[in-house]
């Protein structure tokens, strides 16, 4: 996990904490309850984006662990797949299961 996005919702958790403690010095701001309302928001999408789940990083497996490679002197119809529904035809063969 990069560390920017957690320190963003520390930062505006820290700016949250200061404009409540100036609201309720002055209730009649509503300027800064409005702000209360804001950077709670703001909080709340930034904690969301810092702790939501990333597709796999570049190199991982896919789903299940299993890697298809195919290396060295290959020759003829190569097929890699992980699933297959139905029949496959291979040219020059026949219908294979």
């Amino acid at each position: 996990m990069k560390w920017w996005p957690v320190l963003a919702v520390a930062v505006v958790s820290t700016a949250l904490a200061i404009v409540i403690n100036f609201a309720t010095e002055f209730p009649a701001v509503w300027a800064l309850w409005a702000g209360v309302a804001v950077l709670t928001l703001a909080g709340a999408y930034l904690a969301h984006r810092a702790t939501r789940p990333r597709g796999p990083a570049p190199g991982d497996p896919p789903d299940g662990g299993v890697v298809n490679t195919i290396g060295g002197d290959v020759s003829g119809t190569v097929i890699q797949a992980r699933d297959i529904t139905g029949g496959l035809n291979l040219p020059g063969g026949k219908d294979q299961a």
